[in-house]
């Protein structure tokens, strides 16, 4: 099998990049430049050849009713997937979003990101002296609610604990305090050794279809706060703790307002509930190798 793949942003990039390589090393499975049996496209349709198996991979789409341009990008998401053969959705969300806001009917198959576990081998990092570490990870931006995690995280009041911020962040933008380590950004693989040592993640992103990190820390065995809408709270289950933050979804475009004032005081008794409960976390459905073999299977069925 031949596969080649177009793709947008860099968590699709690192996504990607994670499968196919998995696609290579256990199913044999070529990534090509040119002439391919699937062409595989993520966010964005790309330039297909033409005798290609068209797969896309959906995202999201754009919500918000005051991002300029949203419309005409979610028209052309639309399109990519009308005439592809096979449509990827990240989760139940995506497929919903995809339904109410594109006004798209392809079912197509819902696969979850996953992640090599083998990747934490060996994988070590301090708490900076304190006997709690509590991660949050984003492309920091209000979507991402980086104040309100601190803020929360802030009025837990916990004197023995670390609050670690990974990715760039403007300094206007962060809240200066001892017990919150601002380390910017870093590459992919330098972050998971926080995950793995760490008490907790805390992703309380808007709307995330099937965010990276909630599978990465997931897969480390961490709990995860999250809010109760978007795709997060389906990855998390009975894997971490659901703080009710957010209006239920309609599936339809809204105005997104002031999206980084969140409660502190849910999301503080979130963290003490994640911190005060014993965990026994092991997601093998978020696997590489769960979720590899579920694309395999499924570009196998398109190319039949």
């Amino acid at each position: 099998m031949k596969i080649q793949t177009y793709y947008s942003g860099i968590a699709s990039k690192v996504f990607v990049g994670r499968l196919m390589n998995y696609l290579n090393k256990h199913y044999g499975v070529e990534r090509v430049k040119s002439k391919p049996d699937i062409y595989f496209s993520s966010v964005w349709p790309g330039s297909p050849p033409k005798r290609a198996v068209r797969v896309h991979r959906v995202n999201g789409v754009y919500f918000d009713k005051s991002k300029a341009g949203a419309r005409s990008m979610n028209k052309t998401i639309a399109k990519a997937i009308s005439k592809a053969r096979g449509v990827v959705y990240q989760s139940n969300y995506s497929r919903n979003m995809s339904k109410g806001i594109l006004g798209v009917k392809k079912s197509g198959r819902i696969i979850y990101n996953g992640f090599d576990k083998s990747c934490y081998n060996g994988l070590k990092a301090d708490k900076f002296g304190f006997s709690k570490m509590l991660v949050a990870c984003a492309k920091w931006r209000p979507l991402k609610r980086p104040r309100s995690i601190v803020k929360g995280f802030l009025a837990a009041g916990l004197s023995d604990a670390v609050l670690v911020m990974i990715g760039g962040i403007k300094e206007s933008q962060q809240i200066k305090h001892p017990q919150v380590k601002y380390i910017g950004s870093i590459p992919p693989a330098d972050t998971y050794k926080y995950y793995l040592n760490c008490d907790g993640v805390i992703h309380i992103s808007r709307l995330d279809a099937c965010p990276n990190v909630v599978i990465e820390a997931l897969t480390a065995g961490k709990p995860v706060l999250g809010n109760n809408v978007g795709g997060t709270p389906e990855l998390i289950k009975d894997s971490g703790v659901i703080i009710e933050i957010d209006p239920p979804l309609k599936y339809k475009m809204f105005t997104m307002k002031n999206p980084d004032k969140v409660s502190s005081a849910k999301v503080a008794a979130g963290i003490h509930q994640m911190l005060n409960t014993t965990w026994n976390i092991d997601r093998q459905d978020l696997s590489m190798k769960h979720c590899a073999k579920q694309y395999y299977d499924y570009f196998s069925e398109l190319l039949c």
